[in-house]
């Protein structure tokens, strides 16, 4: 049936026509035997088919229609009256029993029957659930006026439909309206009561007050003038029963005596003499519901306990059926016609035409009809009443268009007085009266949602409920605990009464909207109704939850809607007491602020709306709500945590009331998750809450021995294959996808290996948190055999490896194994986690079967501490004991010594792999994420400790350390074979004894046997250049893949060294070895990464044939001097060099040149070093003698200027120090250092160190001639002056700087580069030098030719005139590049014109204007002074071309003359130079061209006297 049908059959049903039955109690006790009272008996029977009765109420309407069947309800007659409020509320809450039970049990049903998911819920709201949903949580025991509710369900939950059907009869047989009226009264009496005359009994029933029916005493409104009827009651099973002859003269003789209206009829009862059995119940779904006769104090007639109707026999049935046609048919319908014909004379004679309309309307605006406004003063034979009463009797006799044209009439009329209670029941019933003048071919036609065919129905249903708002309201509710129980009529209703009046036309709006297909619309007018003032908490809850079903059940669903309205209806029901209810509501709301997939606009757009059989219709509709919208940005969860918070401490809240502790556990689990933006007091709270129910719930479990709340099984450590049967506490939040796996295979890890006594606070060097990739690319310079790295597990000779099987580390017996976990904690309280440990499972090798966690490994428990909002990576350990196959498969621990979590270990990784049994899919986990072990015996435990690296060290000091490596197994535990060590190379560890630690194996640093690996160019940044590769041609460069990335010099380029003691190392023994720590490189934290192979004894597991420990050290470089050497053309010598030896504090500013906790730093020596044999050097001072102490303070520095020139029979200048056969010492220079302490012993070999530092390959850089300076290194030695304040047990350090090619460039002056130009000193051609032929932008080695002038100072021009004086001159120069030049000097005395000959021009004086003459000026020539000739040239050979070799200086005579005196600069002439064979005659390339003021002494000048 479509929901408008439905409708239509429940307006008919409650339009019917009222029968009060009076009963004499001999009836009641008759019909007791069958457990019936007279009116429960006839009440199957009231509908009445197969009539053909001919209704035409107004003459003045159409074609009368034919009635072919009807129905009347049967009423105790003490029920036809209205029940005051209390008696309304109470009844209709009766209807919410069934669902209301408040205990854990209770609670636990209603929670059962919530969907989980918002699909669930759309469809549950429009009735496609299955019955074993809902209902089945619900199932219980209801008692019998619950059984008998009506089964329709205009709202999606059955509560709410029994609610509506019980209030809307404890609203009946109101004072303002005649729908509940009588139109008949029926009095029963006994037929065959000996000794009694039926005529007395009825007379005597009938004058009772108590008998007749309340509501027809009303004066305003009801008609007392109703056809009455006997009713003689004839019971069969009596002794003095009688034939049916005798009951009808009976029946005769007792209608002449009382003269009933309605007739005299006979109904026999108990006719069985036995109980009828296998008949179907027809009385028990149709009993009455008594409100009236328990109000009024009167307690109802005694039911037996006898099956319903098992003592009538199917004759007494088939004549209760009878006598109820005939009672409608010859009685009511009649009766009913008549009544309502007069009525309608009546109003047509009164109230119909124009003129008795204009008389009404001027009456009432003159007031001469007296009549107040409000409800009251309207009696029983005005014309309203009238009306009301004729309109009432066309709506049971279904003539709905003269009912609707009446009722319109009188709302118009209790508009104009203002009787808003009676114009808001005459508006209900009118809009109800229009819904039924549509047929239903109309309504089918249209289809749902009926929007034309409902809108007069709609507009006056709505406009019923504001009417009863309007409706005055004086007093207060009379309840039970009043002493007098007035009668509320007229405007003296209570305010309570008036909101139970909206909200019955409220919910009679709804449920023709419901009925419409409406539902969007239909939750307007129930929210309204929950808004009224006075309005039950209960009543105002059910509205809402209606409300939100209704939005659930739209064309385009609305969860959000639903649920805030899901939200208010649980906290109306939580103050109505029915927390069952509240905690339903709440867990709907929080289904859909929980949830999380698609947004739910996009969901909701997915249903489309409800055909006419209630099934869904999909027509791709794609109407979405914008406020229902889930994707308007940011995370929905983090949008509705609130709502989320608020459901779930509720809910908590509820639970825990009702003693279900492990359901209130949930939801404060739930609330944690959630309250992520509240304070920390807030938050504090609620984890109080949770760990006070979680500690309820296991002292719960543990008093009822429950294993299902209990944690023995975490415990004990003991899960296998079963899962948690609780979920894990709020607190803290593991990633179990992302752990790292630390333990000790091929490679042991042995992490910052700091000096605890000589280095306290030192902090952890970079290398430390390295990762895996980068130690081994450390070992790739021959630190592991090649036929041990090619071992890396079973070969095809082997077993070979299951398809897909589990992929497993290698680690050894006793070591431990760390896993990284990372906790959070996302509230912002502290919490506290005890007894955190991992979760493992071993099994052993010699049992074959997985003997779950045993015994036979170690799971240490810690405690860890979160601070607010922290994330923290914590290390938990295991240790087996026992070799066999071990799983770590999660970690435990226990929150607040109360709850206990575990969380299973699922790590991230891609599926690249099936596996062999189930073909699945399987991950291909790294090997620093793998949890299954295989357990191999024991293997040496090596330690490798660093001794003596300061936490800081100045740059370039010299620091002698040591490398101890022991073995610390057990007595008699295996020894560590053929042991190698790598120490840190680019310089920054060199070993102190060759001879300790043996032949260097790999060449990766400079060594007296061997020739380096690598070229360089003398630093670090060039050496990084060589691993960098271009991408493409033009393209930016990437680093290669075959070498490494390093943070440090130290870590590129190791030196790997297999000291003959070191060959076997046993338990307990441990060996040393001692090396110099140098750093030169930049400040800063500088990492030592040393790495000590070693192979097990035999026979070892192929994974485990050899292993590498690794060892992070690491210091601070501290600033300590700065030095530079600048190199400068010797005036005196073309082949020599003038070198500034700059040493300069740190401290360059002089922040705080008078604070004495800084130490200075005295040099004392300057070394030169080549990287080959070449001829020696001798260094001389300049100025300053070298025993005078050079010290560079803070904020001072010192210059000291050194002559560096050629000499092959000068001393190297070393007393005593160190003469390395294997790199040359050109030079040397000691200095005095004063009042300083001496250097401390042994002193650093400071010219290996800077040998090891700077690894020139001597094949790929040769010198270019012996006498060459390029590759000329300098190395200053200082040593640091401590400050008086200085700690006792502190020790000066000593140092070197390091200045590679220090003659190979020379310094420029910035003064005669600013004046000559910058192209004075660079090359015209390609042909210029040899970095312009190789494309490199780094700077290159000065080879150009150098040159001087010398000759006299001054000469003396003869007396006598036009004399003139001979200048020789000699110009020394010499060819520093490694080929042959072909030189040319040329004058240019006679290219350069006009500038005087060397004389200086005077400046002309400023002419003044000339005064004008008075006469005519005469044109006069101006006389010019001739410039005087040069006065000097080059004569004789003004163009020489000489071959200067390699190396070589040459002297080349010229001549100059001088014509006058004065002082000359020697000039104007160029020297050209180009590349030529030795011996040829041409020109080898494009000559570059040098000027005079290129020259080593320029200016040359001569004075001429």
């Amino acid at each position: 049936m479509s929901g408008i049908a439905e409708y239509r059959r429940r307006v008919q049903a409650r339009h019917r026509p009222v029968v009060a039955v009076a009963t004499a109690p001999e009836v009641d006790a008759c019909l007791a035997r069958s457990g019936l009272t007279l009116v429960d008996a006839l009440r199957p029977w009231s509908d009445v088919r197969g009539i053909s009765f001919s209704v035409r109420l107004n003459p003045e309407s159409g074609y009368p229609h034919v009635l072919s069947e009807f129905g009347v309800r049967f009423h105790d007659a003490r029920e036809c009256a209205r029940v005051p409020g209390h008696v309304i509320d109470a009844h209709a809450a009766a209807s919410l029993e069934p669902w209301s039970a408040a205990d854990a049990p209770g609670l636990a049903r209603a929670l059962a029957g919530v969907p989980s998911d918002v699909p669930s819920l759309i469809a549950h709201a429009r009735g496609e659930h299955s019955r074993g949903g809902e209902d089945a949580g619900c199932t219980r025991d209801v008692d019998a006026a619950a059984a008998a509710e009506p089964t329709h369900k205009t709202f999606a939950a059955p509560w709410l439909d029994a609610y509506h059907a019980r209030f809307d009869r404890a609203m009946q047989f109101a004072d303002h309206e005649a729908i509940d009226h009588p139109v008949g009264v029926v009095f029963a009496v006994m037929a065959n009561v000996p000794g009694e005359d039926p005529a007395e009994a009825y007379r005597r029933l009938a004058q009772d007050p108590a008998s007749f029916p309340p509501c027809l005493l009303d004066a305003q409104l009801a008609d007392p003038d109703v056809p009455t009827h006997c009713v003689l009651v004839h019971d069969a099973s009596s002794p003095s029963a009688m034939t049916d002859a005798d009951l009808e003269t009976l029946r005769q003789k007792t209608q002449t005596e009382i003269g009933a209206s309605g007739g005299t009829f006979v109904l026999p009862v108990n006719g069985a003499r036995e109980p009828v059995v296998g008949r179907a119940d027809a009385w028990s779904a149709c009993l009455e519901t008594r409100l009236a006769a328990s109000a009024r104090g009167i307690e109802p007639a005694t039911v037996g306990f006898a099956a319903r109707g098992a003592y009538l026999s199917d004759e007494d049935v088939e004549r209760h059926r009878v006598f109820v046609a005939e009672l409608v048919n010859l009685s009511l319908l009649p009766s009913m016609d008549r009544r309502a014909k007069a009525l309608n004379a009546v109003i047509i004679a009164n109230r119909k035409g124009l003129k008795n309309q204009l008389k009404s309307f001027w009456g009432r605006s003159t007031g001469a009809i007296a009549k107040p406004e409000g409800d009251d003063g309207y009696a029983r034979d005005c014309i309203e009443s009238q009306m009301r009463i004729a309109a009432d009797l066309s709506m049971a006799l279904r003539d709905y268009e003269g009912a609707a044209g009446l009722y319109r009439l009188l709302a118009a009329d209790y508009k104009a007085d203002k009787a808003w209670r009676r114009l808001g029941a005459a508006q209900e019933s009118l809009g109800h009266a229009l819904a039924m003048t549509q047929t239903m071919r109309r309504w089918n036609a249209e289809g749902p949602p009926h929007r034309e065919a409902r809108r007069e129905a709609e507009s006056a249903l709505e406009s019923a409920a504001g009417c009863h708002a309007r409706a005055a309201a004086v007093g207060t509710e009379p309840g039970t605990s009043h002493t007098a129980n007035t009668a509320q009529t007229g405007s003296s209703i209570t305010p309570a009464d008036r909101a139970r009046w909206a909200t019955k036309a409220g919910l009679a709006h709804a449920a023709f909207l419901a009925a419409c297909g409406a539902h969007r619309e239909c939750a307007s007018p129930l929210m309204r109704a929950s808004a009224e003032d006075s309005q039950n908490h209960a009543r105002a809850a059910l509205c809402l939850e209606g409300a939100a079903h209704a939005y659930l059940r739209a064309e385009v669903p609305m969860p959000r809607k639903a649920a805030i309205h899901m939200v208010l209806a649980g906290h109306r029901f939580n103050q109505a007491q029915l927390r069952a209810f509240a905690v339903r509501c709440y867990a709907w709301a929080l289904t859909v602020y929980a949830h999380e997939g698609a947004p739910l606009g996009r969901l909701a757009a997915s249903w489309s709306r409800l055909g006419s059989d209630g099934k869904a219709l999909n027509d791709g509709r794609d109407g979405v709500r914008t406020g229902d919208r889930g994707d308007t940005g940011g995370s929905t969860n983090a949008g509705w945590s609130r709502a989320k918070e608020h459901l779930h401490f509720a809910l908590g809240r509820q639970v825990a009331h009702a003693g279900e502790m492990t359901g209130a556990g949930r939801y404060f689990r739930e609330l944690l998750t959630c309250a992520e933006r509240q304070p920390a007091a807030t938050q504090a709270t609620y984890l109080k809450e949770y760990l006070f129910v979680c500690q309820r719930a296991m002292e719960t479990a543990e008093g009822g021995d429950s294993p299902g709340e209990g944690d023995g099984n975490i415990r004990d450590g003991k899960i296998g294959d079963q899962k948690m049967a609780k979920p894990n506490p709020p607190v803290p939040l593991v990633d179990v996808s992302d752990v790292h796996v630390r333990f000790n295979d091929q490679r042991v890890d042995l992490g910052f290996g700091g000096d605890a006594t000589t280095t306290p606070g030192v902090s952890e060097p970079a290398c430390a948190t390295w990762p895996r990739s980068r130690w081994n690319a450390l070992e790739d310079d021959g630190l592991i055999p090649p036929k041990l790295r090619a071992v890396g597990g079973p070969t095809w000779l082997d077993k070979p490896r299951e398809k897909g099987g589990v992929q497993r580390n290698v680690c050894a017996l006793g070591e431990p194994i760390g896993v990284d976990v990372r906790m959070r904690n996302p509230l912002k309280v502290e919490v506290s986690l005890t007894n955190a440990r991992l979760v493992c499972e071993l099994e052993e090798s010699d049992q074959g079967e997985s003997g779950g966690v045993s015994d036979g490994v170690s799971t240490p428990a810690i405690t860890v501490a979160l601070s607010p909002k922290e994330t923290k990576t914590v290390r938990l350990v295991c240790v087996t004991k026992t070799p066999g196959k071990m799983r770590i498969v999660g970690v435990a621990w226990t929150l607040a010594n109360v709850d206990d979590g575990y969380a299973a270990f699922d790590v991230r990784a891609p599926r690249t792999r099936r596996a062999a049994q189930t073909q699945e899919w399987v991950r291909d986990v790294p090997r620093e994420k793998r949890l299954a072990f295989t357990v191999a015996h024991a293997m040496p435990k090596i330690v490798v400790t660093i001794h003596g690296v300061p936490r800081r060290c100045p740059r370039g000091a010299s620091v002698r350390c040591t490398l101890r490596v022991g073995n610390e197994s057990v007595a008699g535990g295996p020894c560590a074979r053929r042991v190698r060590v790598r120490l840190p190379g680019g310089g920054v560890c060199v070993p102190a004894d060759e001879e300790t630690f043996g032949e260097l194996l790999n060449g990766g640093g400079w060594s007296a046997s061997t020739t380096p690996s690598l070229s360089a160019h003398g630093s670090f940044a060039d050496l990084a250049k060589l691993t960098l590769e271009p991408t493409k041609p033009g393209g930016p460069p990437r680093r290669r893949a075959d070498v490494p990335t390093a943070s440090s010099p130290a870590s590129l380029d190791g030196l790997v060294y297999a000291p003959a003691a070191w060959e076997k190392i046993e338990p307990g023994e441990v060996k040393a070895a001692d090396f110099w720590l140098h750093p030169t490189g930049a400040c800063g934290p500088l990492d030592l990464p040393f790495v000590v192979s070693f192979e097990p004894p035999a026979p070892a597991p192929p994974l485990l044939k050899y292993r590498a420990v690794r060892l992070a050290a690491g210091t601070d470089v501290v600033p300590s001097v700065e030095c530079s050497v600048t190199a400068h053309r010797h005036s005196g010598d073309p082949a020599g060099r003038v070198l500034k030896v700059s040493l300069v504090h740190s401290d360059v500013a002089g922040s705080n040149p008078g604070a004495s906790g800084a130490s200075s730093f005295a040099m004392t020596r300057v070394s030169l070093v080549r990287a080959a044999e070449g001829s020696r050097l001798r260094l001389t001072p300049l100025g300053h003698p070298v025993d005078k102490p050079r010290i560079a303070a803070p904020g001072r520095g010192w210059d000291t200027i050194l002559a560096m020139q050629t000499d092959e029979t000068a001393d190297t200048g070393i007393s005593g120090g160190e003469v390395p056969g294997s790199i040359p010492v050109a030079a040397a220079l000691d200095f005095g250092v004063g009042d300083a302490p001496p250097s401390p012993t042994p002193h650093p070999p400071h010219v290996r160190l800077h040998r090891a530092m700077t690894p020139l390959d001597l094949a790929a850089a040769p010198p270019p001639f012996p006498g060459s300076l390029l590759g000329v290194d300098a190395i200053v030695e200082w040593l640091e002056i401590l400050p008086p304040d200085a700690p006792a047990g502190r020790s000066p350090t000593v140092g070197a700087c390091h200045v590679c090619n220090v003659a190979g460039a020379l310094a420029r002056d910035p003064v005669r580069a600013k004046a000559l130009g910058l192209k004075a000193f660079d090359a015209p051609g390609a042909g210029g030098s040899a970095g312009a032929a190789t494309g490199s932008t780094r700077s290159q080695p000065d080879w150009d030719v150098r040159w001087t002038l010398m000759g006299p100072a001054a000469v003396t021009l003869p007396e006598e005139p036009g004399r003139s004086v001979e200048i020789s001159v000699t110009l020394r120069a010499h060819n520093p590049s490694p080929e042959p030049v072909r030189l040319t000097f040329r004058s240019t005395c006679g290219d350069v014109a006009g500038d005087g000959g060397g004389w200086k021009r005077a400046i002309e004086p400023t002419v003044p204007p000339p005064t004008p003459p008075s006469p005519p000026p005469v044109p006069r020539y101006p006389i010019r002074t001739m410039r005087p000739g040069r006065a000097w040239l080059w004569t004789g050979a003004v163009k020489k071309t000489v071959i200067v070799r390699s190396g070589e200086t040459v002297d080349v005579a010229l001549r100059a003359e001088a014509f006058a005196r004065g002082v000359f600069v020697m000039k104007d002439y160029t020297l050209a130079w180009t590349a030529a064979a030795e011996g040829g005659g041409g020109d080898g390339g494009n000559a570059k061209i040098a000027h005079p003021p290129q020259a080593c002494n320029a200016p040359f000048v001569v004075e001429v006297r």
